[in-house]
């Protein structure tokens, strides 16, 4: 009965939850919306319901059935193929009750019952599994029943477990005992503890639902908000749990609740992320939740993704799609908003990235900042474009609406302007989609009739015009032929309307539709070519007969603060301009040096408005006409009240266009509207202006309107991956540096070669080299457009005009151009454009003009039709020298020469067949007013492509041609031009003066003029006329002038002085990513002269690159300090003057040269350093730098020895450059480095490395000796400073530009790390002296008697005895003077002191001082060293002193006494009593051995074992170094040897020198379980002790010889062998290794046996296993067949083996007597080899263990312990050792 009401009592506890549940649930839904099922749907949810709650408890029940039989079947002794099926069948209805409680859990909350159903049969499973392995890993042994039954009862113990188990165990004890009581009581318990757990989730459902009814409450109120419903959209991840993370996350309820709400708001695939989180309700399945979707839906990069792949999958906005326009402009802001919080967003400023989204607005920017515009731009630009399109009133679709509801115009129209649009399209054709055609018509698309199409269909004519335009707009159908697949501006069928004429269907023509007229712009567009990317833009503009559009316009005073000056000019108010612009003629005007500080006032206002920092333009695009003036407020009447406010029309130009970013100048102060169609006035603080009016249309039939493309090129700026790309381009394996030879360059080469020619007028003359002749399309019509604005150029700046027409004038009277009349053949001529210059060249150009001559230079890349002329010419191989080269030579010798060839191009013509290529429009004799005439040049011109590499082959023709006659000046232009200019130096004047006249002769043969002669050596310049000399020498007095300064290649050389100096004429620039590059960058050094300087502004940059840091961000707080100082620093340059000759002037005759190279890293940066050393006659040593680099180390982490051979790379590149260029064949290099690894890694042959250093230290081989290599200090590498750089004062008094001290004087050559070999010569000399004599006393009694007897003869010390017998103290220098020496009675010197008055003995005031190496000295020590017992320095000193002596400088002597050691013992019974093979053994294991599995490399282990009877050897294959491993190895051993009786070993120290690897991996080595194992196998284990690795040393010469021999074959694969191959080499060798015969003493004896080998006692066979048949060579190595392989490898095993192990196990030569055993309480040191002496520790040995022989080879010892408590006491317990005694050092002896 008592049961039967606790089950009724607990079915109506589980009612009540339901219910409180279900309340609970609609409580909630009542926050969000009431929904209200039907009858008939809630009594089918229910029943559907109850059909999968019936379902789950059916599978449970099986399932609980399973689990009973699981837990019966494990009571028996079961095989493993049983436990594995019962394993199987367990889990697989596990799964059936987890699906089908998920199935549950989808449609409805489970009940608690269900979950906790569902717990127990998780929990309940995995503890029949635990048990399973437990059994089936067979770690325990055979099965044991007692064992097993209590193990299954531990099952029992947890309360889940008993109702599962208890109704079995109930009904089983029911069927044997009948004991109902025990039943009964069972079941109670299970009532009791179930009542329990429902009245706890009752009271909590409780507290929960009085907490929902305050809410609701609350929310009826106010309203509650809650988040949104996250289904898995990464972009609105961060906004959601924003959300959800304020309303819910906030507020004081349980983690179990914030679970649930967490489960409400998340659906799609982010509720399949948490679907295993939900079946817990802790507070740490909440963060494992939060943590999932944070993983999965919360990294940046999956946001940043998510939001690109919208970005480009978005779909294609349709032309007059306004709304569609607008959604996309508000993802793009969304994107910019996002940018704040994902970084990685960011990526979409790259031009790479956002070059899908060009537009228009890249031409603006372009035209404006020259940057690529970002995504901030980009986003702007299309809001405002997004802002137009959806305007109610102007936008388009508004505008055409009201014009459909205006009234028809006539029928008659007036004739339309006519419209000529050129080339307004460049982008690449794409893929069109065509209609497939097929044999049946398609229907018509509005009425599905197959008899017509859509544009003669009834039905659609019927509809109105808008109704029928959103049809086509809602089915995608082309406005051209109403067909799908296409848009109008791809379509090629367009209809021709039959009302109008135009091109599109009549169903779709608008009666109300007028076209517009246009006309040719006042600015036309022109071509130009920068590059690759073209992108199009199109300028038009409507006429409208009188024009009374006005804009805001007005009239303003302009300027700078500070200054009186001011300029009155017009100003555009543009609302659409984010930056302000003034003219350049404006800025000029005002003398502005910088563009920030200008002010502005209106025309009639004194107040002043400061304007933001602007940029220059060449003019302000606006038309006059649009100038609003008095006349224009004339015309309306709603105007009148400010006719007298606006000014008349002044007589100055649009200067400024103020943007919005000045917002006061724009603020309205006052409006004045009129009608719809009529201007309003507008007052602003600059004034009051109109904008708007009206137009009327034109009737003249004459205007045409043209439309140009522009074509431009982005050039990508630096992004920060290519700044660090360039600074770390060392780290990449690329091929070397090189000239490259195409095909192209062949053709070039071909075409000069069989057509230069010289003509009559001495010059040489050469075709255009073209790929193919082309046929080009007539661009007069361009050149002519391109003249006016040239002309508009021209006219503003007179200086200008005048340099240009001077020019030109010049170019054809020297007949480099001429003046054609003929029309020429079609196709092939072309009109080249005098290129227009850049905004940042205009804004210098006047600068310049000051300075030197103006060059023209012809725009040959612009394009007309597609083409231009550089697209059709070759441009030819590179024919110019290194400059680098030239530099270097420049230095070579004392004296130095430079010139240069005038107008080098100009001297090379081109064949008459090709000039009409090159014809130009220009004004005779330079009158602009005059008509234009055609020109064609003779000359190749600056601008072609092809001019540098016609000028450098028809130059290199020349000399090549005249070397026989002119040897030093055809050398001097083949070596030492660069494009026209010459540098070179000689080692004297005559031959410099040679030189030159040479080359001026040979030059002068080819037409060319060599000029601009420049040389320290005023002989030099008087050979050369004063013409011909450079503009700065030309007027000096050789005599008495000092030579000015030249630029040589870019370097400044002070040419008096003989001195290079570095230019630091820099402009200022602001402290930006972009700053910093323009400054690092403009510093020219190119043979690195000041690099450790330069590696400072390096590694800034660098820093700046890896901070992520923008183009125009500031400098961040942390690199500006070390900025600025660098910066600072910049005017020290000045300071530094680097001679330009490697040696003085008065150096003489040079007889020997050198080149050292020096190269050094550190964690910033590395780099190198050559020296040129000089040896001249007289011994005098001169060195100098010559070359140099530095680089910043690479933001990925790189360990030192790598970025050190880096820089030896960097030092091997730099000979092979110095030794071409300097031509010097022989000689003598030395490679310096301050890294013993790099020199490890360089002469190391034998070991193979990973892929970064093999390939650098196959570099350094492939040019450099390993000899040539050597070590120095780091204090003295003088690279050290181009790898930490430093600053100028440091660069100065260092010894970078001289090199390192010990390089001046004469080199010892070798390495100072390598040992040398030296030939002595052994000398017999005949002592007969006291001191000799003294060294055969080995007693001191006996010396003692001996120097009694000759005392007399010993003579005085003539020095020192002469001073103290004077009375006189020694000097400072003596090292006696210290000690106050004097001279007794009996002329001994005894130390003087300060003990004179004490009571001590005489002997002990005053010792006497001996000499600390004399051998009697040493007898001494010895003694008393002995008499105090070896107790140390200390006493020994002591000892010594009170027995009256004092010996100068004893404090090092050091006294050390030899470890223990014992006569060898006897060879153990198992080693000479004869007993089966492997019956007694030794064991020990080695290696690692490299295998390849797959793709990866995995470690293996050789384990051998070693008979001792026999001596054979046994080797096992392991996979890894743990137990297990050893176990499978010893029964794979055991398995094919036999029983084992005995296995010795080590305790594994005898690893700790081999591999780090088997030192961790032993520590995980369990030896009692091993010897566990091989008890049961009745196997001794024996170990040997600690450190006695000479015990097992029959086991260890075999591992020795085995592992020496297997690595050095194995280093023959080119790869890692794989498991089943490297086995059976381990096989392979071991059969060699039994092969071996056990005495060598009758393998030379013809008479004697076969010699016994292991196999023979192995195998009972007297012939051994034959090798497979075939010769194995080296190429077996790379076969496909394994076996070869294998095969190859053991026949080089045997016969390494044969070499190097036979010969050395003939003799034993250690330990042949018997010593002194040691005791007990004996105390000695115990040695270890990885401390230093002094920390050996102290121990007394406590027992020892004796042989059979009565020796003791072993003992145990005691530590001592350094830490002892107050009264001496042990602090830790006392430590007990087993040591052998050979690591042993007896101090004291027991007795």
């Amino acid at each position: 009965m008592e049961i039967e009401l606790l089950e009724k009592e607990i079915q109506r506890r589980e009612e009540m939850l339901n219910n409180l549940q279900g309340e609970l649930k609609e409580g909630l839904r009542r926050l969000t919306r009431t929904k209200i099922p039907t009858p008939k749907a809630l009594e089918m949810k229910q029943e559907e319901a109850r059909k999968r709650e019936r379902k789950f408890i059916s599978t449970y029940e099986r399932w609980k059935i399973r689990a009973r039989e699981s837990r019966e079947q494990l009571k028996s002794d079961i095989s493993k193929g049983e436990l594995a099926s019962l394993m199987d069948a367990l889990e697989k209805e596990k799964e059936t009750v987890l699906n089908t409680y998920l199935e549950i859990r989808s449609h409805i909350t489970p009940s608690p019952e269900l979950r906790r159903h569902v717990d127990s049969c998780e929990a309940v499973t995995a503890e029949i599994m635990k048990v399973t392995y437990e059994r089936m890993s067979d770690l325990d042994g055979d099965y044991d029943a007692e064992q097993g039954h209590r193990r299954l009862r531990e099952l029992l113990k947890n309360s889940y477990a008993r109702s599962i188990y208890g109704s079995t165990a109930s009904r089983v004890t029911k069927s044997i005992c009948s004991h109902k009581s025990t039943t009964l009581t069972l079941k109670q318990v299970d009532a009791a503890a179930e009542l329990a757990a429902k009245e706890v989730e009752f009271e909590g459902l409780l507290e929960e639902e009085r907490q929902m009814e305050k809410i609701a409450g609350t929310a009826e109120k106010n309203g509650i908000p809650e988040p949104s419903v996250f289904n898995g959209d990464p972009i609105q991840f961060i906004e959601w749990k924003t959300s959800f993370m304020s309303l819910i996350d906030k507020k004081a309820i349980s983690p179990a609740d914030k679970l649930y709400y967490l489960r409400k708001y998340v659906g799609g695939p982010a509720r399949k992320t948490l679907e295993g989180t939900f079946y817990r309700n802790d507070s740490d399945a909440y963060k494992d939740a939060w943590n999932k979707l944070d993983n999965r839906y919360g990294q940046t990069f999956i946001i940043q993704k998510a939001f690109r792949d919208k970005l480009t999958d978005w779909p294609k906005i349709q032309p007059r799609d306004a709304e569609g326009l607008r959604d996309f402009s508000d993802f793009l802001n969304a994107c910019q908003d996002a940018m704040t919080h994902v970084k990685s967003l960011e990526i979409l400023n790259d031009c790479e990235e956002n070059k899908k989204l060009i537009n228009r607005k890249v031409t603006e920017a372009l035209k404006g900042n020259k940057e690529f515009p970002s995504f901030k731009d980009f986003a702007a630009f299309m809001a405002t474009e997004a802002e137009i399109a959806c305007n109610p009133i102007t936008s388009a679709y508004a505008l055409r609406s009201s014009e459909s509801s205006t009234a028809k115009q006539g029928s008659r129209e007036p004739k339309r302007n006519k419209a000529s649009v050129l080339n307004t399209q460049t982008e690449a054709d794409t893929e069109r989609l065509k209609p497939v055609k097929g044999k049946e018509k398609p229907p018509c698309t509005f009425c599905q009739n197959n008899q017509h199409r859509l544009h003669g269909c009834p039905k659609f004519i019927a509809k109105t015009l808008e109704e029928r335009r959103e049809f086509v707009r809602e089915h995608k159908l082309c406005y051209g032929c109403t067909k799908p697949g296409h848009s109008a501006k791809d379509c090629r069928h367009r209809h021709s309307c039959n009302t109008c004429k135009g091109k599109h269907p009549t169903c779709l023509h608008d009666d109300n539709y007028v076209k517009k007229k246009r006309v040719l712009p006042q600015e036309t567009a022109i071509t130009s070519n920068a590059g690759q990317t073209e992108a199009s833009a199109t300028s038009m503009s409507v006429i409208t007969g009188q024009p009374t559009n006005t804009s805001m316009i007005v009239p303003v005073w302009v300027s700078k603060k500070d200054a009186g000056t001011e300029k009155l000019v017009y100003a555009l108010l543009d609302t659409q301009s984010d930056t302000t612009f003034v003219e350049q003629e404006l800025n000029d005007a005002l003398k502005a040096d910088s563009l920030s500080g200008l002010c502005v006032r209106g025309y009639r206002s004194s107040l002043l408005i400061n304007l933001p920092p602007a940029y220059t333009k060449d003019c302000i695009p606006v038309n006059r006409a649009h100038i609003p003036t008095s006349e224009t407020t004339k015309r309306w009447n709603h105007l009148s009240k400010v006719i007298e406010e606006i000014p008349p029309l002044q007589d100055c130009e649009v200067g400024l266009l103020i943007g919005y970013n000045c917002a006061r100048a724009m603020a309205p102060r006052d409006v004045i509207m009129g009608g719809d169609d009529e201007p309003y006035a507008i007052r602003t603080d600059l004034g009051w202006s109109i904008v708007g009016g009206a137009s009327t249309c034109p009737d003249t039939s004459s205007t045409a309107g043209q439309c140009f493309r522009v074509a431009v090129r982005e050039l990508p700026p630096v992004t920060l991956a290519d700044a660090i790309r360039i600074l770390e381009s060392d780290f990449k394996d690329a091929k070397e540096d090189g000239k490259p030879v195409s095909q192209e360059d062949i053709l070039f080469l071909d075409k000069l070669k069989n057509h230069i020619k010289k003509n009559s007028l001495g010059h040489y003359e050469m075709p255009l080299p073209f790929k193919e002749r082309p046929t080009l399309p007539d661009n007069k019509q361009l050149a002519v457009m391109r003249l006016s604005h040239l002309k508009r150029k021209l006219l503003k700046d007179e200086r200008y005009k005048e340099q240009y027409v001077k020019f030109m004038e010049e170019v054809i009277e020297k007949g480099d151009a001429e003046e054609v009349h003929d029309d020429g053949k079609e196709g092939e001529k072309w009109y080249i454009l005098k290129r227009d210059r850049s905004t940042a060249d205009q804004n210098n150009k006047r600068r310049r003009l000051q300075k030197s001559k103006l060059r023209v230079v012809f725009d040959c890349s612009a394009k007309y039709q597609g083409t231009s002329l550089n697209d059709h010419l070759l441009t030819g191989p590179d024919l110019m020298n290194n400059l680098n080269g030239l530099l270097l030579r420049f230095r070579l010798h004392s004296t130095a020469l430079m010139c240069d060839i005038e107008k080098i191009f100009h001297q090379f013509h081109v064949r008459k067949s090709d000039q009409d290529y090159l014809r130009f429009l220009w004004w005779k004799k330079g009158d602009l007013g005059a008509q234009p005439q055609e020109y064609c040049m003779r000359v190749h011109i600056f601008g072609a492509a092809s001019s540098p590499g016609c000028a450098n082959y028809g130059l290199k023709h020349l000399a090549t041609e005249n070397k026989d006659r002119y040897p030093l000046g055809s050398q001097f232009i083949l070596r030492n031009f660069y494009v026209d200019d010459g540098v070179t130096s000689t080692d004297s004047s005559e031959k410099a003066i040679k030189l030159a006249e040479e080359a001026r002769r040979l030059c002068a043969l080819g037409g060319l003029r060599l000029h601009k002669f420049v040389s320290n050596d005023k002989a030099v310049l008087e050979s050369i006329p004063a013409t011909e000399r450079a503009s700065a020498i030309k007027d000096l007095n050789l005599a008495f002038d000092n030579l000015p300064s030249e630029r040589a290649l870019g370097i400044q050389w002070h040419v008096e002085s003989d001195c290079l100096k570095i230019s630091t004429n820099l402009k200022e620039q602001p402290a930006t990513r972009q700053g910093i590059l323009s400054i690092v960058a403009s510093l020219y050094d190119p043979l690195g002269l000041i690099a450790p300087f330069l590696l400072i502004g390096k590694e800034v940059l660098q820093q700046m690159c890896c901070h992520g840091t923008g183009l125009d961000d500031p400098l961040t707080n942390e690199l500006r300090p070390r900025w600025e100082k660098w910066k600072n620093d910049l005017n020290n340059l000045e300071r530094i003057n680097i001679p330009r000759s490697y040696a003085p002037a008065d150096f003489g005759k040079v007889i020997k040269r050198e080149l050292h190279h020096f190269s050094d890293a550190s964690s910033t940066g590395y780099g190198q350093c050559s020296y040129l050393r000089l040896s001249n006659e007289e011994g005098d040593i001169h060195c100098a730098l010559v070359m140099a680099k530095s680089r910043v180390a690479p933001t990925k982490v790189t360990t030192i020895p790598r970025l050190e051979l880096t820089a030896a790379v960097i030092s091997v590149k730099t000979r092979n450059v110095l030794k071409e260029e300097l031509g010097y064949a022989d000689i003598e290099e030395h490679f310096w480095t301050d890294s013993k690894v790099v020199l490890g890694y360089i002469n190391n042959e034998a070991r193979s490395f990973h892929t970064f250093v093999a390939n650098r230290i196959q570099k350094i081989h492939l040019y450099m000796n390993q000899r040539q290599w050597r070590y120095v200090p780091t204090d003295q590498n003088p690279a050290d400073r181009a790898s930490r750089g430093c600053f100028v004062n440091e660069l100065i008094s260092s010894n970078w530009f001289t090199g390192p001290a010990f390089v001046a004087p004469e080199l010892s050559v070798g390495d100072p790390e390598v040992k040398e070999t030296r030939t002595l010569n052994t000398e017999t000399v005949e002592q007969d002296s006291l001191t000799y004599r003294l060294t055969k006393f080995s007693s001191w009694t006996r010396a003692i008697c001996a120097v009694g007897r000759i005392l007399r003869r010993i003579n005085k010390d003539k020095s020192n005895v002469r001073l103290l017998n004077k009375g006189c103290q020694l000097p400072p220098h003596n090292k006696l003077h210290h000690l106050n020496p004097f001279l007794d009675n009996n002329g001994v010197i005894k130390v003087g002191g300060r003990l004179r008055d004490s009571n001590l003995p005489l002997s002990v005031k005053h010792p006497t001082i001996i000499p600390k190496e004399h051998h009697v000295t040493r007898m001494i020590i010895a003694f008393c060293h002995e008499e105090v017992k070896h107790q140390g320095k200390g006493m020994t000193l002591s000892a010594i002193r009170t027995r009256g002596y004092w010996i100068p400088g004893i404090g090092r002597t050091k006294l050390r006494r030899w470890t223990e050691e014992q006569k060898m013992a006897d060879l153990p019974p198992e080693r000479v009593n004869p007993s089966p093979p492997f019956t007694y053994c030794g064991m020990d294991c080695f290696g690692p051995f490299y295998s390849k599995q797959g793709r990866s490399v995995r470690k293996r282990y050789g384990l051998l074992f070693t008979c001792f009877s026999s001596r054979a050897i046994h080797i096992e294959m392991l996979e890894d170094l743990s137990t297990d491993s050893f176990i499978i190895g010893l029964r794979c051993f055991i398995a094919i040897r036999g029983a084992v009786r005995q296995i010795k070993s080590d305790q594994g120290s005898n690893f700790l020198g081999a591999k780090n690897e088997l030192q961790e991996a032993l520590t995980e080595f369990d030896g009692d379980k091993l010897t566990n194992f091989l008890s049961k196998k009745q196997c001794d284990f024996i170990l040997n002790a600690p450190g006695s690795s000479h015990v097992g040393g029959v086991w260890e010469r075999q591992i020795r010889t085995v592992r020496s021999v297997l690595n050095a074959t194995l280093g023959l694969s080119p790869g890692n062998l794989p498991d089943a191959s490297l086995r059976a080499f381990f096989y392979e060798a071991m059969t060699i290794i039994n092969s071996r015969p056990l005495t060598i003493e009758n393998l030379h004896d013809p008479n004697s046996l076969e010699p016994l080998t292991p196999n023979h006692l192995l195998t009972l066979k007297s012939t051994m296993a034959l090798p497979p048949p075939g010769k194995f060579i080296r190429e077996d190595m790379y076969a496909r067949k394994r076996w070869r392989h294998v095969q190859y490898l053991a026949k080089q095993f045997w016969s390494r083996w044969r070499k190097e192990y036979l010969a050395n196990i003939a003799f034993r030569q250690r330990w042949h007597t018997p010593k002194r055993n040691l005791q007990m309480r004996d105390i000695v040191i115990m040695k270890d080899e990885d401390l230093p002496r002094s920390e050996w520790r102290l121990g007394r040995v406590v027992e020892t263990t004796m042989d059979r022989d009565g020796l003791v080879r072993r003992i145990k010892l005691c530590l001592g312990d350094r830490k002892l408590g107050k009264n001496g006491e042990r602090l830790t317990k006392r430590s007990v050792l087993e040591r052998p005694v050979q690591k042993l050092v007896l101090l004291l002896e027991n007795d």
